[in-house]
């Protein structure tokens, strides 16, 4: 199991560096498996929406709000779910479907899809993201808040980024945004 470095401080060190979670990346790198889909689980979204009269364009801001998980889609190996929380770096391997994960947690939190990818990446990019992670630390006092290690993985896969300003359309009610 994972160990907080000090109260509550995880660092993104010793998460590339799990052995469960190297294991099965080299076992699916292996086997041929690679990823066709990804998933951010969070607590909730907020965007605001403006127009920038300037560009003649609506934009919105995105934040992501409260606990995040992540869930990659294998080519065949079912999904691989991954967390970081105050009690530590959880990995599971689910075959069948995801939606359980989605389900109620111990702790009354409830996580649902806030942003998602079908960018297919091979085992490599996977493992060059948790690479990335190395000098990172993750807790309350750190730079980095648990939910921005899932953040930085989704970036990372997917290429795009879950956070900040994009265009968007804006007609009422259109990238789910209120009007």
């Amino acid at each position: 199991a994972l160990s907080a470095t000090k109260k509550g401080v995880y660092s993104g060190k010793s998460i590339r560096d799990d052995y469960d979670l190297q294991q099965m990346i080299s076992d699916w790198e292996k086997q041929g498996v690679c990823f066709t889909g990804t998933m951010l689980l969070a607590e909730g979204k907020e965007s605001d929406k403006d127009y920038d009269r300037s560009r003649d364009e609506w934009k919105a801001t995105d934040r992501i709000t409260g606990k995040c998980g992540i869930i990659l889609k294998t080519s065949g190996d079912g999904w691989l779910y991954l967390i970081l929380t105050q009690q530590g770096f959880k990995m599971e391997h689910v075959q069948g479907s995801y939606r359980r994960l989605t389900q109620e947690q111990a702790d009354g939190t409830r996580l649902k899809v806030v942003d998602s990818s079908t960018q297919k990446f091979k085992v490599d990019v996977l493992r060059g993201t948790l690479e990335t992670q190395k000098t990172y630390k993750y807790g309350p006092s750190e730079r980095f808040e648990y939910s921005s290690f899932a953040k930085h993985i989704f970036d990372g896969v997917t290429g795009k980024s879950c956070e900040g300003t994009r265009v968007c359309d804006g007609k009422p009610g259109s990238d789910g945004l209120p009007g």
